[in-house]
């Protein structure tokens, strides 16, 4: 059994992590302009991914208990695409899913049923097995989710449910001022931010939920561990270690490596050993090897 964990009231490490986070993208858009762009874009895509990890941690009810304080850390659209109260919901909504990675129960399914799949046409199939591989995850990945994300909105618009609404309009005014800032401070055009920091940010941070759950008859095998190094395992706030977050969706990102370190053998028994040896396993693996096909089986 997995011990269970009890948060610190202050959470100071999470603290330490919105400040170092907001710190580093002043930094970055005050120094912009006299750095060469194969310094701004890196910097700026590990940010954008940073903070979308960020922004996971606080949706998840830190580093206060109070909602609407937290989310004032989560609203600023660094990766422009989804806003943050879909997110949200829609992340909390996989929580919830009795049968992880099954389409319809699950909101972050990237599969298919059957009868879906047969009804796509082969370049859509194509495209879908191709996003099945990392190399594929990261460059065709930010634009099928952003896609996947408007469709689906534009369905919720036309049933006549505008819950999302003003999120959205609130969404689009933060991103047009966050885009005018930087291009009348920073000298940083809208399209070398969105396709040189905000784009390649999405797809660094796709890595992480590249391989974390496949179908299983065992609803228990369906949630992945991968042991990765400092940089990945701090860059997605030890999410990596997915299993531990979903049975302490609560628990601190700083306190998960120490939850699956003195826990190992029990989750990786409880998780049918679905194991990856670091992401440049996974990367060895699946760089343009599909990891399955993404029709979800009877």
């Amino acid at each position: 059994m997995m011990r269970i964990v009890n948060n610190e009231s202050l959470e100071l490490p999470t603290w330490g992590l919105i400040v170092t986070i907001y710190g580093l993208w002043v930094a970055l858009f005050y120094f912009a302009p006299v750095l060469p762009w194969w310094v701004v874009c890196p910097w700026g895509a590990v940010m954008a991914a940073w903070y979308g990890n960020l922004q996971h941690e606080i949706l998840h009810n830190h580093p206060t208990s109070s909602e609407l304080f937290n989310s004032l850390f989560a609203w600023t659209p660094f990766t422009l695409w989804m806003p943050y109260h879909i997110y949200r919901e829609s992340h909390l909504e996989h929580h919830q899913s009795r049968t992880l990675a099954e389409p319809g129960e699950d909101a972050e399914s990237y599969y298919f049923m059957p009868q879906d799949w047969q009804q796509m046409n082969g370049l859509v199939r194509f495209i879908m097995v191709a996003n099945n591989t990392l190399a594929g995850r990261m460059i065709l990945g930010p634009a099928i989710v952003t896609l996947r994300l408007v469709y689906g909105e534009l369905v919720r618009l036309k049933r006549g449910d505008f819950r999302y609404l003003a999120g959205w309009v609130l969404h689009g005014f933060l991103v047009f001022c966050l885009l005018y800032a930087l291009e009348r401070y920073s000298g940083m055009s809208w399209w070398f931010y969105l396709f040189g920091i905000a784009y390649p940010g999405v797809s660094l941070a796709l890595v992480r939920s590249f391989a974390e759950h496949q179908p299983s008859v065992s609803a228990g095998h369906r949630t992945v561990i991968v042991e990765a190094n400092a940089f990945w395992s701090l860059l997605f706030l030890n999410n990596n270690l997915h299993v531990v977050h979903h049975d302490n969706p609560g628990t601190c990102w700083y306190l998960l490596a120490d939850i699956y370190r003195d826990n190992r053998s029990d989750i990786l028994r409880s998780n049918g050993g679905y194991l990856f040896n670091g992401y440049g396993d996974l990367f060895r693996r699946f760089l343009i090897k599909p990891k399955d096909i993404p029709v979800y089986p009877n």
